[in-house]
């Protein structure tokens, strides 16, 4: 039973990752619907991340956490530098020493890896190490806190805009291992952690489609009534504005992700098992730490041949070789990207 695969944690990630897809650079998507986006797609990572996290004994997190996030993380920053920094950097820079050379073909690479930021211009690997610190803050709470928060998790709702606000008022611009937004990125983690037992029983129990599409429609229009309301940019991370502000956009982060959840469990009931669907699913950690090094490439194509790709071939064109890269990635080195060989 610790092994059961929910089908329509399948679809939620496939959703989620086609969001960040979508939410990036070379998007034919407008400003207005980015920022929709930007409401509640990474949280929707840490709350699935939550919802899925299996608390062992420290030796055996530890391992699993070296194994499934902390090597391909390496690796990922490697690929990163050897398709994206290195050549950019090459082309683009007119070295006048080797000094120069070695600063910024090795000393910054090795700078931004420690600070956990952009990592060798992949914009995109901040996200892995927000889980691993997220992950470790976690497991440091003790069983009771966690039974506590269970119990009292309105309470904690309430609480979390104004706590997020403080944290943001305590760490203000760009911290390391984007400690700016760490308290956020726990809340989400906890939320989903603590939901996994309701959701698991909604999930099972044999409830007709008719009653998630209304609550599909309902988190729809409450999302967008707050949405209109609200003055400020009310991306995920936004909590030093306001206190309204805040709680704006809190209960936008919240929506998104009901909504996101209920279409899934509505797309599982409707589909059921996919394979498509499931390699995806399996594969969200690959194509989000990817997709910005294709990103890049195309560009370079674009350059080299006179090739002009629409934003919306792009998108798809980042999607598919993210896909491609990690299907032979499974093949050949799965161990290199977190996953078991077959």
């Amino acid at each position: 039973m610790n092994n059961q695969r929910f089908i329509f944690i399948d679809y939620c990630k496939t959703i989620a990752i086609i969001l960040v897809l979508l939410g990036h650079k070379d998007t034919p998507l407008s400003d207005k619907s980015i920022d929709v986006i930007y409401t509640f797609h990474m949280p929707l990572f840490f709350f699935i991340s939550g919802f899925l996290f299996k608390r062992y004994d420290w030796i055996t997190q530890l391992q699993r956490m070296k194994k499934g996030i902390v090597t391909p993380l390496f690796f990922f920053i490697f690929f990163s530098y050897i398709t994206l920094y290195a050549p950019r950097n090459i082309l683009h820079h007119n070295y006048t020493d080797i000094y120069s050379f070695i600063h910024i073909m090795l000393f910054i690479p090795i700078k931004d890896t420690i600070k956990g930021l952009s990592v060798c211009d992949n914009g995109s690997i901040w996200f892995i190490y927000s889980l691993i610190l997220c992950i470790i803050t976690f497991r440091i709470l003790s069983e009771k806190i966690l039974y506590y928060l269970r119990k009292y998790l309105y309470i904690f709702l309430i609480i979390v805009p104004l706590l997020s606000m403080g944290w943001c008022f305590i760490f203000t611009g760009s911290y390391p291992w984007n400690i700016q937004r760490h308290f956020i990125i726990c809340s989400i983690f906890i939320l989903g952690y603590s939901l996994n037992p309701y959701i698991k029983k909604i999930n099972s129990n044999n409830i007709k489609s008719n009653k998630f599409l209304i609550l599909l429609v309902l988190s729809f229009i409450f999302f967008f009534i707050v949405y209109s309301n609200s003055n400020n940019i009310t991306r995920w991370y936004n909590y030093s504005i306001s206190i309204i502000s805040s709680y704006q956009t809190f209960i936008l982060t919240l929506m998104g992700i009901i909504f996101v959840l209920t279409l899934s469990m509505i797309l599982a009931k409707l589909f059921g098992k996919n394979k498509y669907i499931e390699f995806i699913s399996n594969n969200t950690y690959t194509i989000f730490a990817t997709e910005c090094v294709w990103q890049w490439n195309l560009h370079r194509v674009e350059l080299i041949t006179t090739t002009e790709f629409t934003a919306l071939q792009i998108v798809i064109l980042r999607f598919i070789l993210s896909c491609i890269f990690a299907y032979y990635m499974n093949k050949y080195f799965p161990s290199l990207i977190g996953n078991k060989k077959k």
